[in-house]
């Protein structure tokens, strides 16, 4: 199975628009922490997300995207970090 790390980030949030995207994110699987190698579970830094499954850095995004635009009217950015690279979705220019 693969891992992937997921950030995202909500532009001009409030609270209760990351509380929604959380519940939303953890419906399908997605977690907020990640276990140490001590065996220990560790939070997660904020609006950052753990994906184990068979799928690709596409897929993840795809699903962390519209799963994010259900959860907020909000415009949104969001990162994905696996074993075969990245992607991103609504990132600003540098």
């Amino acid at each position: 199975m693969a891992s992937f790390i997921v950030r995202v980030e909500i532009l001009k949030p409030k609270a209760r628009d990351y509380e929604e995207l959380h519940k939303a994110l953890g419906d399908r699987g997605f977690k907020r922490s990640v276990q140490g190698p001590d065996g220990k579970e560790y939070k997660l830094p904020s609006a950052e997300y753990l994906y184990i499954g068979e799928a690709s850095v596409e897929f993840v995004r795809d699903i962390v995207a519209n799963t994010a635009c259900r959860a907020t009217t909000k415009k949104f950015s969001v990162l994905v970090a696996g074993e075969e690279g990245f992607t991103f979705s609504g990132l600003e220019l540098a």
